[in-house]
């Protein structure tokens, strides 16, 4: 995630050298890079404490990178699609966001349940 985050701030470095601001899309896929990716690293020291099994928070883990893959995945498409409103557009960036909220909440609440058996 952070490494598209860098990519991403290239791309936009890139086209402000022409223009006076980026397309809204364009920067929350960079934003979101960090913001995930900062999750995911706090998550992983999270997951330390956790008293699931292996294999459960291996599941949790999965959940949380293909949701912010998605979450990516949706505002990149958004901004080379040219959308300006993901949901009045209807197109795939909204189905992507669909897919993703529910893999977020699943694995956020598979590892915090973990944390809290373990107090």
């Amino acid at each position: 995630m952070l490494v598209l985050g860098i990519v991403t701030g290239n791309i936009m470095a890139w086209i402000r050298k022409d223009q006076p601001s980026v397309p809204r899309y364009l920067s929350l896929a960079h934003e979101g890079c960090y913001q995930q990716g900062a999750m995911l690293l706090g998550l992983a020291v999270a997951a330390g404490f956790s008293t699931l099994s292996s294999g459960t928070e291996q599941l949790a883990a999965w959940l949380l990178v293909i949701a912010a893959l998605l979450l990516f995945g949706k505002d990149f498409y958004n901004w080379s699609a040219g959308v300006d409103d993901e949901f009045k557009a209807r197109g795939l960036g909204l189905g992507l966001g669909f897919l993703m909220g529910p893999l977020h909440t699943v694995g956020v609440v598979l590892l915090l349940v973990g944390c809290i058996q373990a107090l």
